[in-house]
């Protein structure tokens, strides 16, 4: 029984490390992933870590007393044995042999799973990990057995206590790290509801956290010198003091430094991402101002036009046996018939845009292919349709003015397919792509400001549920957007 209880505790101690790693990383926050894909990929991590922990002990992190021989990890004798190197020595090679392929493994899968970069939850996992391992190694198996049996861990008491025992005080150990993380927690989701979510503040709540850690501990060392604990626990307590001092301190000092560096990095992230919302904001509402008006100055040419027809026709009329005013009429008709390019496909906004863009592509010699149906386009705002159209169409323009020799063509199409509305826009390109995970990078120096086109395009697509697909090869470039339809 109380070896089933042990592997138990092997158990909890992994998916107490996936829950608090899980939690730092916000997994949920990047990807879609169901429930069961989810559940079945966080079971299948920590299965590989169980395995690795109780064979290998691939890490430093609390998963039950060291001053118990519970079990011989053979495999990890044996590794040793074979490599030669000395029990020390070997212990730290066979470790890392299994450590850099586990850190491998699971960036890997939170990437694919979760779409989460590679360097972020390598490094996000092992401070994870490093913290866990200071709190459930070190300060409360040492603050527990103090309350529990009234000595110091390090007295020869540790060696009178039986495995059920240890069994107890390795569950309370892991039990109390996991409530106290639950606490923090909470804390910082009730900070999160004050704050309305805006996470410069929630990272600088986490900043603030991790040094209460620090100003915990530095309280328990006066507590222990005068305070009441100190008083009746002193003799005991030099080890442990000695202990805080020299190796917990400095490490949690070393690693909140690390932490706060980079979450000055994400709030410099964040600041930057809301500046360059407010910019694409901007420039969406002046977008729609200006095909506004443009859709108004062309409801007066249309009428114009109309009504300049029928008084040609009328003169025409009049002037039957004037060979020379009948042609002279004849020619203004054609030209105004030339001018009359508009094509409508069944939206306003839609119509203004592809005839200034067809207007730009005749000028840099661009051949530009159009078949739009914008009908059923009625659910959406105007700015929306206005801002995916022209980005769309402004990029394939820019790649197509950067080819020297070679053919510039652009192919547009919009239509209905079953229940979504289809965007697909294919142009020819020399430029070569450069991309940073799932991230398009610009080749214009002020990358702030023009990097902003394809997450303009993806943001109104996804305020309909949309999804924005591009694919490139070397002469060519496509991206199709799929929007729901109500």
């Amino acid at each position: 029984m109380e070896k089933i209880f042990r592997e138990f505790i092997y158990i909890f101690s992994v998916v107490n490390v996936f829950f608090v790693f899980n939690t730092v990383v916000e997994y949920k926050r990047d990807a879609q992933i169901s429930k069961k894909r989810n559940i079945t990929v966080q079971l299948f991590m920590i299965a590989i870590t169980y395995i690795l922990v109780r064979e290998i002990r691939i890490w430093e992190i609390y998963t039950g007393s060291g001053f118990i021989p519970y079990r011989k990890m053979i495999f990890r004798d044996f590794l040793v044995r074979f490599l030669s190197m000395g029990e020390i020595r070997g212990y730290m090679v066979v470790r890392w042999m299994f450590n850099i392929p586990f850190l491998i493994l699971l960036v890997k899968v939170y990437k694919k799973e979760y779409n989460i970069s590679c360097i972020k939850s390598a490094f996000l996992f092992v401070m994870t990990t490093k913290y866990l391992s200071l709190i459930c190694d070190v300060v409360i198996p040492r603050i527990l057995f103090i309350m529990w049996k009234k000595d110091s861990i390090s007295s020869e008491m540790v060696t009178k206590l039986s495995l059920q025992e240890w069994n107890w005080f390795d569950f309370s150990v892991i039990l109390i790290a996991f409530l106290v993380f639950l606490f923090m927690l909470g804390i910082v989701k009730i900070i999160k509801k004050l704050v309305n979510n805006n996470r410069v503040y929630v990272y600088g709540i986490n900043i603030l956290l991790m040094n209460v850690i620090i100003l915990f501990v530095l309280e328990f060392l006066n507590v222990i010198s005068i305070g009441k604990i100190g008083f009746i626990y002193g003799k005991l307590l030099t080890s442990e003091r000695h202990l805080l001092q020299i190796q917990v301190l400095p490490d949690l000092i070393f690693l909140n430094l690390i932490m706060t560096i980079y979450l000055v990095i994400m709030i410099k992230k964040e600041n930057d991402e809301r500046a360059k919302q407010d910019l694409m904001n901007s420039k969406l509402k002046l977008q729609e101002e200006y095909y506004s008006s443009l859709e108004e100055s062309q409801m007066q040419v249309r009428k114009l036009y109309h009504d300049m027809k029928n008084h040609l026709e009328n003169i025409s009329n009049l002037n039957q046996n004037s060979e020379e005013s009948r042609q002279y009429i004849d020619e203004l008709k054609e030209q105004l018939n030339n001018s009359n390019d508009v094509k409508s496909t069944g939206n306003a906004i839609v119509d203004i845009i592809l005839n200034e863009k067809k207007k730009v592509c005749i000028k840099e010699g661009i051949d530009f292919e159009t078949n739009v149906n914008s009908k059923e386009l009625s659910f959406m705002k105007n700015a929306d349709i206005s801002n995916i159209f022209s980005n769309v169409l402004n990029n394939a323009i820019e790649a197509c003015q950067k080819i020297e020799n070679g053919e510039k063509y652009i192919k547009l199409e919009a239509y209905k397919i079953k229940r979504y509305y289809v965007i697909y826009c294919e142009n020819s390109k020399t430029n070569k792509i450069k991309r940073a995970g799932s991230r398009f990078i610009t080749e214009k120096k002020d990358d702030f400001v023009h990097g902003i086109g394809i997450r303009s395009i993806e943001t109104s697509a996804k305020a309909y549920d949309g999804d924005v697909v591009i694919d490139y090869d070397d002469d060519k470039l496509m991206i199709k957007i799929l929007i729901p339809l109500n």
